[in-house]
């Protein structure tokens, strides 16, 4: 069994693995500042709304 890193979620706190964690990148896919939250996807939508 492999083991996946947990990451917490910054707004709600739960703990979710890196592929249901999400930050806000800019157009190219850079990270806004090294702090850019991770929040889970329910998280992110509230802050940032949906992809167009």
């Amino acid at each position: 069994m492999v083991k996946t890193k947990l990451y917490r979620c910054r707004d709600c706190s739960v703990k979710k693995d890196g592929s249901a964690i999400f930050q806000y990148v800019d157009g190219n896919n850079i990270s806004i500042t090294k702090n850019s939250p991770q929040l889970c996807y329910d998280c992110y939508v509230k802050k940032y709304g949906k992809d167009k």
